[in-house]
């Protein structure tokens, strides 16, 4: 057996560690020391087996790139646009950029220093204020909601790719077997119209009299666009027959339709291979899908430049304000914090799952500004080829932008498809833009997947070597979920799931924003930042970094709370409203889950109890040192094995007083560790 490099330690040094916490990196220390070069961890007489090995991103840009590509998704394209018409063009972008830097921003980063710093998903970061531990299920329970309905708009995205190999679009034109006598379509039109006769039924007629006039006016009241009847009719099936303009209701949903479910069966297995591995096997996949709606995002903008209308398009979405009073509306506010708060994914578990592979002294300060203001110069740079495209299109039918302007799906996949077939190459065209959208959608799926894999992971360790088989038992179980939605009318539980996942979405981020600011406090946070990336900053910004996170910031969630509130209506699809059991189950979804919260904090409390009987404590005393970190609430360079620490530089902030300070200045661990149960002399100490 390897004889010990060290065989004693300083009187005064254990009796320093018998104070603080930080004896467990001095026992860390003397593992390393007594172990000979080429001993491995595990290896020797007593020396307890090491879980396996929790791993970190290959490299910083993988890391970047990963968060990147889970803040620019499908809102980036299809709801910024919209909400820039909205909200007056270019005037939106003035408290858009404003929130962006005191709300998003801070929020952001707050997420990134609890991830890095605790090495933990969201499943264990609760370990900060144990009572409300509970706070972790219900974000775990919001991916499951989300990861459910978003992976269906990427399965529409793929199925719109796959039918753009076709020779004639399938969207265009109203002689298929799908479309109804009140389809439309622009070009079979002008068609008629140059050979001076009328359009009516997909065909040109000659003559109009007498009740032709009248059923000709009727037509021309409820004509359906030849792309809508493609995604509602084809794709979907909402009607009950070709000749029915009312939707059919819910509780008549009908059953999977094959060529969606394959569609979504696919959409599912290429999520699964690209996050089997976890972040080893998705870091690698984010170099292609981060990087790729970029150059698709170009050649789109280079062609629709070009189209007759285009200017009107960016003129409309670069003016300032006529007046001031556009920014004296308080809508264009909240649909600003609004925008910025849902494309960062705040408060969704992955971004603080993302940042916990990273390496304890990566720079997240760095990170955060790159990817907070890369996202938002993306929705910038992603509104031009959108509004030369609506600038086009207003100019065609003879209207004016606002007009033309839709938000969600009804832009993607009944806008632009009808727009893109006018470009030359119409089908490389489609497919580009659709293989775009697979692309970001992708990105924000594997961080979903990923924040679900990685809480399971932490709760078991052991579990890591089949990583793979618990990576297709979740998505396995989504999948399932799933299939509610490519039902004939599964639309309305994709709207429905999409709607009202947004209230939980913002109601979690306030309790974090509260546990984090307040309770375990804001400046134990500022202190973890600054030892993290060995910065000590200037008193000025120690004092707006505070105010922005105890007080700006969650000021700001709780009126876009309240409005969200006082916004609230049913939900219709196409003039349907969905029934109340509909709007019933989706309330349920939002509020069910923080039952998890109130429950969770009754058991740490009989947990408490149950582990200090005799401790003479009243309730509320029991209660307040729930709120103080657990024993486990450690650094992540402790809890997860790193070879090499930067140490602080003179300038930095020194590490052991910082470590102190975070444990015992803004809240002391509950179980202080004891050092008496530690052999120092015996070489073969546990890590």
């Amino acid at each position: 057996m390897a004889t010990p490099i060290v065989d004693s330690v300083d009187e005064e040094e254990v009796a320093y560690a018998k104070s603080s916490w930080w004896c467990l990196l001095l026992k860390r220390k003397l593992t390393l020391k007594s172990r000979t070069p080429m001993q491995k961890d595990g290896e020797g007489e007593g020396v307890d087996q090491k879980e396996p090995p929790r791993g970190f991103w290959a490299n910083e840009v993988e890391s970047v790139l990963s968060l990147l590509g889970l803040a620019v998704g499908l809102g980036n394209v299809w709801r910024f646009p919209w909400m820039v018409s909205r909200n007056g063009g270019g005037a939106f972008l003035i408290p858009y950029f404003f929130m962006l830097f005191f709300c998003g921003l801070p929020l952001f980063l707050m997420e990134l220093t609890i991830g890095q710093y605790s090495g933990s998903g969201p499943g264990n970061v609760f370990e900060a204020a144990p009572l409300f531990r509970g706070l972790g299920w219900c974000v775990l329970a919001g991916a499951i909601l989300g990861a459910t309905y978003y992976i269906t708009i990427i399965s529409w995205a793929i199925y719109y790719m796959f039918s753009s190999f076709q020779k004639y679009l399938p969207w265009i034109g109203c002689k298929h077997e799908w479309n109804s006598p009140y389809c439309y379509s622009k070009d079979e039109e002008e068609m008629c119209t140059a050979n001076n006769t009328l359009y009516l039924e997909h065909m040109c007629k000659g003559n109009t009299t007498g009740y032709f006039e009248q059923y000709l006016d009727t037509l021309n009241s409820t004509r359906i666009s030849s792309t809508d009847e493609f995604f509602n009719r084809k794709m979907y099936n909402i009607y009950f027959d070709k000749n029915s303009i009312s939707p059919r209701p819910m509780e008549n949903s009908g059953l999977p339709k094959w060529d969606l479910t394959l569609t979504l069966l696919f959409t599912w297995l290429i999520t699964y291979l690209c996050i089997c591995k976890g972040i080893k096997s998705s870091g690698k996949v984010v170099y292609f899908t981060a990087l790729f709606p970029y150059l698709a995002i170009t050649g789109l903008l280079i062609v629709a430049a070009q189209l007759d209308g285009a200017g009107d398009g960016v003129k409309y979405y670069l003016q300032p304000p006529a007046n001031a009073s556009v920014l004296a509306n308080h809508h264009v506010w909240v649909d600003a914090t609004t925008q910025i708060f849902y494309s960062l994914g705040l408060s969704g578990g992955s971004v603080m799952t993302y940042a916990s592979y990273n390496k304890y002294n990566n720079n997240i300060l760095r990170d955060c500004l790159i990817v907070g203001i890369g996202n938002s110069l993306t929705s910038f740079y992603a509104g031009f080829p959108v509004f030369c495209i609506l600038g086009y299109m207003a100019k065609r039918l003879n209207t004016d932008i606002k007009s033309v302007v839709k938000s969600g799906s009804a832009l993607v996949f009944i806008v632009y498809p009808e727009v893109l077939n006018k470009l030359p190459g119409a089908q490389f065209w489609c497919f580009l833009f659709f293989l775009m959208l697979v692309s970001l959608g992708l990105d924000s799926q594997f961080g979903t997947i990923e924040t679900l894999l990685t809480a399971i992971l932490d709760k078991k360790p052991k579990l890591l070597p089949k990583k793979p088989l618990i990576a297709l038992v979740i998505c396995s179980t989504i999948c399932v979920f799933g299939l509610s939605t490519v039902v004939q009318a599964g639309v309305y539980w994709e709207e429905m799931l999409n709607y009202y996942a947004g209230f939980a979405t913002v109601v979690l981020a306030l309790i974090n924003a509260t546990v984090y600011g307040w309770i375990y406090g804001a400046g134990n946070l500022l202190d973890h930042l600054q030892h993290m990336i060995n910065i000590k900053f200037p008193v000025t910004l120690v004092w707006i970094l505070l105010f922005l996170w105890k007080i700006l910031a969650p000021l700001i969630i709780s009126v876009i709370l309240i409005f969200n509130f006082i916004a609230v209506s049913k939900i219709d699809y196409h003039g349907y409203v969905l029934p109340d059991w509909a709007q019933l189950f989706g309330w349920l979804t939002v509020w069910v889950p923080f039952l998890m919260v109130p429950i969770a904090a009754v058991l740490e409390y009989r947990k408490e109890v149950a582990a200090n009987p005799y401790e003479v404590l009243t309730v509320w005393q029991r209660i307040v040192k729930l709120t103080k970190p657990s024993s486990k609430w450690i650094p992540s360079y402790l809890k997860h094995e790193q070879d090499i620490i930067n140490p602080p530089t003179e300038n930095g902030v020194d590490n052991a007083d910082t470590i102190i300070n975070s444990s015992t200045s803004y809240g002391t661990n509950r179980n202080s560790i004891d050092m008496t149960d530690i052999t120092l002399q015996n070489s073969n100490l546990p890590v």
